[in-house]
C-alpha cells in the first residue's frame, strides 16, 4: 500500500490515483508483447548474422576450391608458365636464321625451323625488298637467285623470288611468312639486318614493315621485332615511323672516343645492347658496355673455342651460323664454373 502521507503534491497524486484504476492485465500483456518482440527481433539478428557468415564462409571455401583446382589442372597439364626470357637474356643469335645441312645464309624457312628445333629463340634476318616493294629475307641480290651467297644482280619481282628454291630445295620466306612463323611460334624474336644504314631508306624499309605487319592485323608482332641501327639519324628516322619496343646499336670500325659516344647515346635512348664485330672487341670495351649495363654480342662466331674466348673478355652472347643454342650456353656455364672454383681457391 502506497502511503499517502508521502504524497505532497496535488499531480503526483492524481498519477498514483489513475496507476491504481489502471487493469493489472493490460500491463502484463504489455509487458509480454514486448518481451516478445525483442525476442524476435534479436532471433531475427542472429539469423540474418548466421546466414551472412555462413555464406561469406561458403565463398571462401569455394573460391580455396576453384584456386586448388586451377592450379592441379594447369600442373597436370604443364602450363605452369614461367617469365617469359627477354630477347637480350639469350646468347646465342641464329645468324640469317641459322644453318640448314651446313648451309648458312639462306634465310630460308627450312633455317628457321631447323634453328628453332636447335634451341635457338632469337634469329637475326637480312631484309631486302623486292623489285615490287614487298619485303624478303635476302642476304644478295645475286646473278644466281638459288645461291644465297651469289652478288652482282638486281632486286627481282617478289613472284620471281618466290618462284625459285635456296640451293634447289630451301624456301625463302618474305617477311609476311616470317610474321605468320612468330606468331606460331610465340617465344621467339626476329632481329632485322636491313642493308641501309642511310636515314632516309631506313625510314622506307620499316614503313614497308610497319604497313606488312598493320595489313595482316598482326601488329602486335611489332614488340618482338629487335631493330638493328647503325647510326643515330638511323635511329631517329625509325623511330618517326613506329615505336619499337627493341633496339641494338651495330658498331663496325669505330675509335674509343666514338665508342664512347655511342654508349652514352645508348643509354640516353634505353637501347639495350651492342654488337661489336669480333675485330673490336676487346676487354675494355666490354667492361664500358657492362658498366653501363648495356648487353654485348659480337658477330660471326662459328667454334666453341673462339666463344669461350670472347665471353673470356667480357661478351655477353654471339651471332652464330654452325654452333647450337645449348653449345653457347655451355661455354657460358663453363666460364662462370672456373671463375666461381678460381675465387675459391684464391680465398675471395
Amino acid at each position: 500500500m502506497l502511503n499517502k502521507k508521502k504524497i505532497k503534491t496535488k499531480s503526483v497524486k492524481n498519477a498514483v490515483k489513475k496507476a491504481k484504476h489502471q487493469p493489472r492485465y493490460i500491463r502484463a500483456v504489455f509487458e509480454r508483447i514486448t518481451l516478445r518482440l525483442s525476442f524476435l527481433c534479436f532471433l531475427g539478428i542472429m539469423i540474418f548474422t548466421g546466414f551472412h557468415f555462413y555464406q561469406d564462409r561458403q565463398k571462401k571455401v569455394n573460391a580455396a576450391n576453384e584456386a586448388k583446382h586451377q592450379s592441379a589442372q594447369k600442373k597436370d597439364s604443364g602450363q605452369e608458365k614461367k617469365k617469359p626470357q627477354q630477347w637480350y637474356e639469350h646468347r646465342a643469335v641464329a645468324h640469317a636464321l641459322g644453318e640448314i645441312d651446313g648451309k648458312e645464309y639462306t634465310n630460308s624457312k627450312d633455317a628457321f625451323l631447323n634453328s628453332y628445333q636447335n634451341g635457338f629463340r632469337v634469329f637475326e634476318a637480312d631484309l631486302m625488298q623486292t623489285a615490287d616493294h614487298v619485303m624478303v629475307a635476302r642476304h644478295y641480290w645475286g646473278k644466281d637467285l638459288s645461291d644465297p651467297k651469289s652478288k652482282g644482280g638486281k632486286p627481282v619481282s617478289y613472284a620471281k623470288f618466290k618462284n625459285i628454291k635456296l640451293y634447289g630445295k630451301y624456301t625463302p620466306v618474305s617477311l609476311k611468312e616470317l610474321f605468320e612463323l612468330m606468331d606460331k611460334y610465340p617465344d621467339t624474336y626476329i632481329m632485322t639486318d636491313t642493308k641501309d644504314s642511310d636515314a632516309a631508306a631506313a625510314k622506307n624499309d620499316f614503313s614497308v614493315i610497319v604497313k606488312t605487319a598493320k595489313e595482316m592485323k598482326k601488329e602486335y608482332l611489332l614488340d618482338r621485332l629487335i631493330v638493328q641501327i647503325y647510326n643515330q639519324p638511323m635511329y631517329h628516322a625509325i623511330k618517326q615511323v613506329h615505336p619499337f619496343r627493341h633496339f641494338l646499336y651495330t658498331t663496325y670500325q669505330q675509335t674509343d672516343v666514338a665508342f664512347s659516344r655511342m654508349i652514352r647515346f645508348c643509354t640516353a635512348n634505353g637501347i639495350e645492347a651492342v654488337t661489336v664485330p669480333v675485330s673490336s672487341v676487346n676487354d675494355y670495351r666490354m667492361k664500358l658496355l657492362n658498366d653501363a649495363g648495356l648487353y654485348s654480342f659480337t658477330h660471326t662466331v662459328n667454334s666453341v673455342y673462339e666463344a669461350k674466348e670472347y665471353m673470356k673478355l667480357g661478351v655477353y652472347g654471339v651471332y652464330t651460323d654452325f654452333l647450337t643454342n645449348a653449345e653457347v650456353e655451355k661455354c657460358s656455364f663453363s666460364l662462370k664454373t672456373k671463375d666461381f672454383f678460381d675465387k675459391i681457391q684464391n680465398g675471395k
